[in-house]
């Protein structure tokens, strides 16, 4: 019963939260800013860190949802390098 009432609790706390940073994710992506925020930050990602300017979008996603983050650097390891001419 315990358990079942901390489960519940922390749905309660929760469950508005994560609602407001997807909602607010979103209406970034939509409104242009999280792009604006990409390039604004892609100097100091590329510069100062010496990564490849994809990982920008990588680090603020996952500075927001944590899960993304792993999972997009993931994804950034495994494809495939781009191709020169």
């Amino acid at each position: 019963m315990k358990t079942w009432m901390r489960i519940l609790w922390f749905l309660r706390e929760a469950t508005p939260l994560f609602l407001m940073g997807t909602l607010a994710l979103f209406l970034a992506a939509e409104s242009g800013l999280l792009a604006l925020l990409e390039r604004a930050l892609a100097p100091l990602i590329q510069g100062w860190l010496s990564l490849p300017v994809e990982t920008t979008k990588v680090f603020i996603l996952g500075f927001l949802r944590r899960d993304y983050g792993a999972a997009g650097l993931f994804a950034l390891a495994t494809a495939d390098p781009p191709r020169s001419a």
